[in-house]
């Protein structure tokens, strides 16, 4: 688990099976972080696979040691371009050493009106300011955005391999000063085998 926080999903992964988890934390506030992990961890007794927790700065080296089969991450990614480019290295390279899943869950930013240039006209329909960013870093890193829907894919109407936006909600779903708003999945894969990765 990616910018792990309390270690909630990775050690929820923990339960529903995993054979070995890791529980990841860097910036400037990871000390504190980290000690947190270690205790949450060690307080889910009873757990049938290894739990680690590692210092990981995205974008600098070493990983924690793999392969691993997934990799995930709950409401890492905030606007204002904060970390995407260190996040999407990282991401690049779990994903060429380990060929592993990567998932990443966030709730909703800011709607951003689409261009009409580019798409016509979209009545009621909104781009995301965090997804967009997160998509633009990954582009340059070279990789793909999916969406994902209850586990599995939604049929996207461009290929994932342009640099074109296939993620639009209605106006409905944001609620970012609310008390609740909508949550998107997204799947990470290299461009090179965007293609194939629906396929499982």
């Amino acid at each position: 688990e990616l910018g792990a926080g309390t270690g909630a999903c990775g050690l929820y992964a923990a339960r529903l099976g995993a054979r070995r988890v890791v529980l990841s934390e860097g910036g400037p506030d990871a000390p504190t972080l980290l000690d947190l992990l270690r205790r949450n961890a060690a307080r889910n007794v009873g757990l049938r696979c290894t739990v680690e927790v590692h210092s990981l700065h995205w974008g600098e080296e070493p990983l924690p040691a793999g392969p691993f089969d997934w990799v995930i991450g709950s409401d890492i990614v905030l606007a204002g371009g904060y970390s995407h480019v260190e996040l999407c290295a990282t991401l690049r390279t779990l994903l060429l050493r380990d060929q592993c899943r990567v998932v990443l869950a966030m709730q909703h930013g800011l709607p951003l009106p689409i261009p009409s240039a580019a798409f016509g006209t979209v009545s009621g329909r909104f781009l995301d300011e965090t997804l967009q960013e997160l998509e633009e870093a990954a582009y340059d890193a070279g990789l793909a955005l999916l969406p994902v829907e209850r586990g599995a894919h939604i049929e996207v109407p461009v290929e994932p391999t342009e640099r074109d936006v296939i993620f639009t909600w209605p106006a409905d779903e944001f609620n970012a000063f609310g008390e609740s708003s909508g949550v998107y999945h997204v799947q990470v894969v290299p461009r090179a085998f965007a293609d194939d990765s629906r396929d499982d």
